[in-house]
């Protein structure tokens, strides 16, 4: 057991020091890509609600105050155009964050990912609400720059920060300058828990129960340095999560082949399934997906 602790350590260590350079080039993509997407989005059928609601009235006070700034150009626009344009770099992110974790560098495999990324719950549910899970997860994929969008949504984003050294770096330092910016704003943020754990749809170890929470820390602890790994075992650690949320774990199917991609896409479709299930035992297959990405992760940093 001492030998399997060191090895993973030292493995975690080697991983955590490396650094990657941005790839321009999918940001571009997906901004170009939403674009281009808009007037097709524009007729989509979709609600909106979180949108309409919360973020075109700037009521987001449960968000970093940043977040208002980087919604901005999008705010300005009427709602439902903005809410197009919203959805529609949503789309192009999924996609590209799929597609660009597909190392098998054949296009068939890349399209496949893509493709199967795009038709999940968790793109359903972003559509129809109008959240910004597309603006969180395009800062993932452009870590370490990125974690000014991915910070958006820190209790959930947080844990993909820690698998390198750079990105820790990159993310307290515009911490302090937030705070020294808009004021000790994480008080905020931690007395909306409450109130955002009153949605029924709320599936955090705070309303499915502390053992979940207690899985999520085990899991953490034989996590390797892989941020979506991390994010999978954080997701059972955070309070309040959402089954919307699971858009930032898509990428992942990008990663898998074969019939491991298959497995995990429909692993994906039962905890979307589930998420409509309010109590009992079948509740906590939403939360089959999560631990899916760190099954088959296991081997793969």
């Amino acid at each position: 057991m001492r030998k399997f602790v060191n090895s993973h350590l030292m493995d975690f260590s080697k991983a955590w020091k490396r650094t990657r350079p941005v790839n321009w080039q999918l940001p571009a993509a997906c901004l170009l890509g939403g674009l281009a997407l808009w007037p097709l989005v524009a007729r989509l059928p979709v609600v909106g609600w979180d949108w309409f609601y919360w973020f075109y009235p700037r009521r987001i006070d449960f968000y970093p105050p940043w977040t208002e700034v980087v919604l901005g150009p999008l705010l300005a626009l009427p709602w439902r155009t903005g809410l197009s344009l919203l959805n529609g770099i949503m789309l192009m992110t999924v996609a590209v964050g799929a597609a660009s974790e597909d190392r098998s560098g054949t296009r068939h495999s890349i399209l496949t990912a893509a493709g199967l990324a795009v038709v999940t719950p968790p793109v359903f549910m972003a559509l129809w609400l109008g959240n910004v899970e597309g603006l969180v997860l395009l800062g993932i994929i452009t870590f370490p720059p990125g974690v000014v969008l991915a910070l958006m949504k820190p209790h959930l984003t947080g844990w993909a920060v820690l698998a390198r050294r750079q990105w820790i770096l990159w993310a307290v330092g515009f911490g302090v300058l937030s705070v020294l910016v808009w004021g000790w704003w994480p008080a905020q943020m931690v007395a909306d828990f409450g109130r955002l754990t009153d949605n029924p749809m709320a599936i955090g170890w705070y309303n499915l129960g502390w053992p979940v929470a207690v899985l999520g820390g085990i899991l953490l602890l034989f996590s390797t340095a892989d941020p979506y790994r991390l994010m999978a075992a954080g997701f059972l650690l955070t309070p309040y999560l959402m089954p919307n949320h699971m858009l930032l774990l898509l990428p992942v199917l990008g990663r898998v082949s074969g019939w491991r991609r298959a497995v995990l896409w429909l692993f994906c479709w039962v905890s979307g399934v589930a998420a409509g299930i309010e109590e009992g035992a079948l509740r906590y297959l939403v939360l089959s997906f999560p631990l899916a990405v760190w099954w088959f992760l296991r081997k793969d940093e």
